[in-house]
């Protein structure tokens, strides 16, 4: 395998790059603000307000899911295989701890965490790693803890299709690990092979645009994909689906 389809190595210099792309794009701006709601909702649903959790982000790139989970747990930590993302990482957070390494992989953070957390991570890589990485995860989920992850490139989404239309059309190939993208399938697939169960789904990202460029002013794009975000009929259109996981409890064996 090479470098260009293996997701671990993918971002290992661009953290600057990538924090970039998060602040020069108004849809994902729009977007990080509804995934801050819907996370301190989750928390709130969850987590006693002022009890102490812990928890963990895998993959936690240049800190921006970091930066709202630290507001709330007792504890916070993040973990990421690239030092550039750890570097703009620390300039952003504020009591999280940061960790370099391959959870997959390293002998790191062994303990176990009340939530944890993997945004942008499971569309881009390739199957292997879905399901080391899913795995890690599990082994450091506390008895009671909840995972929550998503799947940001759905492959059903309104936004992929008109993407995969234009492709055809304009005869454009994309190749390699970014526009791999994850089914509704592929998810539920890679949720039971873990022994988990998918307690909550919620969904944004509903309307087509394009990351750099809006066709609509900014607060009424933001208005419209709340809108959306809460209502049964953006579900199907949605590009983005957050999906809240427990372990699946073992059965007892019978005498």
């Amino acid at each position: 395998m090479s470098d260009f389809d293996d997701y671990r190595v993918s971002h290992v210099k661009s953290g600057e790059s990538y924090d970039a792309f998060f602040r020069d794009s108004p849809r994902l701006r729009a977007l990080g603000l509804i995934e801050e709601e819907l996370l301190e909702s989750i928390i709130s649903d969850h987590f006693q307000k002022g009890g102490k959790f812990q928890c963990l982000d895998f993959a936690c790139g240049t800190g921006r899911i970091l930066s709202i989970l630290e507001k709330h747990a007792s504890r916070c930590v993040g973990v990421d295989i690239s030092a550039s993302m750890i570097h703009e990482a620390k300039g952003r957070v504020r009591k999280s701890e940061l960790v370099e390494g391959d959870l997959t992989k390293d002998e790191i953070l062994k303990e176990s965490f009340d939530m944890i957390t993997a945004f942008r991570f499971f569309a881009n890589a390739q199957q292997s790693l879905r399901e080391e990485a899913m795995s890690a995860l599990v082994e450091r989920m506390a008895d009671g803890g909840i995972l929550i992850f998503n799947n940001h490139h759905r492959w059903e989404s309104l936004n992929e299709r008109i993407r995969r239309i234009w492709r055809r059309i304009t005869g454009r190939r994309l190749v390699g690990l970014m526009h791999r993208g994850m089914t509704d399938a592929e998810v539920d697939r890679l949720v039971s092979r873990a022994k988990l169960a998918i307690i909550e789904t919620h969904h944004l990202g509903c309307l087509p645009s394009a990351h750099a460029k809006l066709l609509l002013p900014f607060s009424l794009f933001l208005w419209l994909e709340r809108f959306f975000a809460r209502c049964r009929l953006g579900a199907p259109l949605a590009q983005y689906k957050v999906y809240v996981c427990v372990k699946v409890p073992e059965r007892g064996v019978l005498g």
